[in-house]
């Protein structure tokens, strides 16, 4: 997933272009990686915790005001869809839709 800016099907016809002409070398491929590419370290035991979390934010949600709601998801940090620029971003940033 990326941020707002260059979206997936870009990338995906650059790799095209790279592959059809040959295929990349091992420098093309580790520049590519290091521009795009962010690493995590997730404690998976933490997951159901986060899941109830997640499950009673949406019900909380469920009794307020929906334009409000509808209103802090415009806000929130966003993330490119797979699908391009013309659909509204699929992902929002939780932390940043419950600050806003």
């Amino acid at each position: 997933m990326t941020r707002r800016g260059r979206n997936f099907s870009d990338r995906v016809h650059q790799w095209e272009r790279i592959w059809l002409h040959g295929g990349p070398t091992a420098a093309q491929i580790t520049e590519q990686i290091q521009r795009t590419i962010t690493l995590a370290a997730v404690d998976l035991s933490a997951i159901p915790e986060l899941s109830n979390a997640v499950n009673d934010l949406s019900y909380a949600l469920q009794n307020e005001d929906q334009r409000q709601v509808a209103q802090a998801r415009n806000y929130a940090q966003s993330f490119t869809s797979i699908f391009g620029n013309q659909v509204p971003p699929s992902y929002i940033d939780l932390g940043n839709f419950a600050h806003s």
